[in-house]
């Protein structure tokens, strides 16, 4: 699994690097009850906190990324312009659960 943020043939950050990918590279929240359900991804790259997110509620969806940069700890949310095509099914029990309360990661 990889993460990579940027246009075609200029990615500006991938994550993990070369081939050192683990299952504790990330970190996987889900948390579902009727009306909401929340899945997230997160990893550490020393610099920054990453955390991809999709949020549904009754009629609200938002999906995106959250950067904390943590020499300042400024916070940046970059939300998607479009509907996310989101796969979470894909990502559980391949990395981490997140040791968070409330997480129904398995």
């Amino acid at each position: 699994m990889r993460y990579r943020f940027g246009r075609p043939g200029n990615v500006e950050l991938e994550y993990p690097t070369a081939k050192n990918f683990t299952p504790s590279s990330f970190e996987y929240f889900h948390y579902f009850r009727p009306n909401e359900d929340r899945s997230s991804l997160h990893f550490d790259t020393g610099a920054a906190e990453y955390t991809i997110f999709t949020d549904s509620e009754v009629a609200k969806k938002t999906a995106g990324v959250s950067v904390k940069v943590k020499a300042t700890g400024r916070i940046q949310s970059l939300r998607c312009a479009g509907a996310a095509q989101a796969n979470w099914y894909e990502v559980e029990g391949k990395v981490e659960c997140a040791d968070e309360p409330m997480n129904t990661c398995q």
